[in-house]
């Protein structure tokens, strides 16, 4: 028995190594998101936001310190953000027991939705053709820098 597990070890172990890096890198950032709830929490005594977004304001800060994601974070956001709807389900269960109120008032819920999607819409098309023009400038000015100092040598 000790033979074949002498046999056997040396191949498998080379290819669980990898996973559990990931397994371990996944751990370390879920672990990361919650202590920055964990902050956000303990800080919504002192400041009169919801705890998420405090969390979320640490988390931008220290990424913006850091001046990078950490690649742990990275993994377990990328995670949280392709399975988003699940965080859904429970504010569209909810809306079925708001059901008389949103039927008194379906013409007002329905004009704040369109209204407040429409700004949402425009605001961010304002943005990011702002941050896509500022981005291409500065790639112009790079690209200049860089055909001025090949003209010299």
């Amino acid at each position: 028995m000790s033979k074949l597990s002498a046999e056997i070890m040396p191949k498998l172990v080379p290819k669980f190594i990898p996973k559990l890096k990931k397994l371990k890198l996944i751990s370390l950032g879920f672990c990361q998101v919650f202590l920055y709830l964990l902050i956000g929490e303990l800080l919504s005594a002192l400041i009169p936001l919801p705890p998420a977004i405090i969390g979320l304001i640490a988390c931008c800060g220290a990424c913006l310190l850091l001046q990078k994601v950490p690649e742990s974070l990275d993994i377990a956001s990328k995670f949280l953000l392709k399975n988003m709807a699940i965080f859904f389900i429970p504010y569209v269960v909810t809306i079925t027991l708001f059901w008389p109120a949103l039927a008194d008032y379906w013409l007002a819920c329905l004009l704040a939705l369109f209204i407040s999607t429409l700004i949402t819409l425009s605001l961010t098309s304002i943005v990011s053709d702002k941050l896509i023009e500022r981005a291409t400038q500065e790639s112009r000015k790079r690209s200049r820098n860089h055909t001025a100092m090949d003209d010299k040598k």
